[in-house]
């Protein structure tokens, strides 16, 4: 067992080291002026780095994430708008097709006036008769949206089945080859 004088001896020496790694005190009582300067410029340094690093160029890489996102939403607002366009001029294409009689119209005339001057009247190559009623059509690189509202729009308005339709992509996004067997009801 140690003596009490003992005790307080090594603990006045263990307070003497302690007093040495306190900073402003001890830490740089010890080194040259120029080794304190370069000590400071390096701390300066260091904290120069860990504000670019740790701040700014996570925050520039957030920022140039975020408006590129924008980007992409004003591009997918500016084709959703075109395809609502679109969709009017559909839907304005396909008025006014019943006769005043009430008769029912053959669907060759249906497809035809449903067509004209629509967007999708460029885009149809072929129409040839099928069976009794029924209709093949073949459209090349037609907006695939626009066909279907279209399609929606004969089944709702005139009764036009669809019996057959094969799609393969063509052109750009968003466009296909089409073939489609319909049928309806004859005159």
């Amino acid at each position: 067992m140690m003596a009490p004088g003992e005790i307080i001896r090594r603990g006045r020496g263990l307070l003497r080291e302690i007093t040495l790694l306190r900073p402003g005190e001890g830490m740089l009582r010890g080194i040259s002026p120029r080794e304190a300067r370069v000590l400071t410029a390096g701390s300066l340094l260091l904290l120069l780095l860990l504000g670019i690093f740790g701040v700014w160029l996570p925050e520039r890489d957030r920022l140039r994430e975020l408006s590129e996102r924008v980007g992409e939403r004003e591009r997918s607002l500016a084709w959703m708008e075109a395809a609502a366009r679109e969709v009017d001029a559909l839907r304005g294409s396909s008025g006014g097709l019943a006769p005043a009689s009430g008769k029912k119209l053959p669907l060759a005339t249906v497809i035809e006036q449903s067509l004209q001057g629509g967007p999708l009247q460029p885009h149809l190559q072929r129409m040839l008769p099928d069976r009794e009623s029924g209709l093949r059509l073949w459209f090349e690189e037609v907006p695939f949206d626009p066909l279907l509202l279209w399609l929606v729009t004969l089944k709702r308005d005139h009764g036009v089945v669809v019996e057959s339709a094969l799609f393969n992509r063509a052109g750009g996004a968003g466009r296909v080859r089409a073939e489609l067997g319909l049928s309806g009801p004859g005159p």
